[in-house]
């Protein structure tokens, strides 16, 4: 009867943590060591990122020569700032990505946008596979991002055991 109470408790315990641990976001340096200027490609940066609701975008640049604008599809496009959503100005500014689809961002001083200072990322929703099931190999971010202790999913694992260790060792 005690053993059975135990493996009870710890399944609860499992269940929890895959339900309460949460995903952990990944900081993305916008251009890499190249920062928000005019000298970075982002179309290629962009390319080669794979972005998450919850993971954040950093800009950094020189507050006195450039700008990061949140803008629409349209003024994107045409490389205009009428509709703006968000507007900064700090020379370190963090985006939280908090909706999937594209979104898009730019610098609005003089040409800059015109002359490439501009980006648009696709942001997919994340989903957890449950536990034992074939999971998609995982792109590996670039060097210009940092992730808190570890990837996502494994961060849920180690969640799960760490309590289910921790119950059977209580009880």
């Amino acid at each position: 009867m005690h053993d059975t109470k135990m493996v009870g408790r710890a399944t609860f315990l499992v269940f929890m943590a895959f339900a309460f641990v949460p995903s952990l976001a990944t900081v993305y340096d916008v251009g890499g060591s190249g920062g928000w200027d005019l000298d970075v490609n982002y179309t290629t940066w962009a390319s080669t990122e794979s972005l998450f609701v919850g993971d954040e975008l950093r800009f950094k640049y020189n507050a006195s020569k450039h700008n990061v604008e949140v803008v629409n599809r349209e003024d994107y496009d045409a490389c205009t700032n009428k509709s703006v959503i968000s507007s900064f100005k700090n020379g370190d500014t963090l985006v939280t990505l908090n909706t999937t689809g594209l979104h898009y961002f730019l610098c609005s001083i003089e040409r800059h946008c015109a002359n490439g200072l501009k980006l648009e990322v696709k942001v997919s929703s994340q989903t957890i596979a449950p536990f034992g099931a074939p999971t998609s190999t995982p792109v590996p971010p670039s060097h210009s991002s940092t992730t808190a202790l570890f990837p996502r999913f494994n961060a849920r694992v180690l969640g799960a055991m760490a309590l289910g260790l921790f119950a059977s060792l209580a009880t």
